[in-house]
């Protein structure tokens, strides 16, 4: 196909129209995210109460702590 055809072609395109219900929306919303329950379920018991505590209380952000719960979102979203 050249160059051209694949301009024309999509220039005159129709653009596929779907519609949204709001409720659909909101129900899906938040619901894929590494939250705190699945924190509690990918990190060591050790690792979450100090992430707690730096969520909770402003406590520093430990490198080790950090690397732990990167490795763990990792895990999760794979």
């Amino acid at each position: 196909m050249t160059r051209s055809l694949v301009i024309n072609t999509a220039s005159h395109a129709v653009p596929i129209r779907r519609e949204f219900r709001m409720a659909e929306l909101t129900d899906r919303f938040g619901t894929m995210v590494f939250s705190e329950e699945v924190m509690k379920d990918y990190l060591p018991k050790d690792i979450w109460k100090r992430l707690a505590a730096t969520l909770e209380d402003g406590e520093p952000l430990d490198l080790d702590v950090a690397n732990v719960v990167a490795h763990a979102m990792k895990e999760w979203a794979i």
